[in-house]
């Protein structure tokens, strides 16, 4: 049994499980600009659907 654990440790320790860049576990910065993007996104078609709503309720009052 020890040796068992001794070897799943190990083995472990020496892969890349440890790298420097496995470590951080923050977003990575393409998946922060590309969460951006699309709310500027969901804004932009939200304030254009705006702007099309008001615009067909001007006309209809103008008839």
């Amino acid at each position: 049994m020890r040796t068992a654990c001794h070897n799943i440790l190990y083995t472990t320790v020496n892969s890349r499980a440890y790298y420097d860049e496995n470590l951080n576990p923050g977003t990575e910065t393409w998946i922060k600009v590309m969460i951006a993007i699309d709310v500027l996104i969901g804004l932009a078609m939200v304030a254009w659907e705006v702007v099309l709503i008001r615009n067909y309720r001007k006309k209809s009052s103008e008839e």
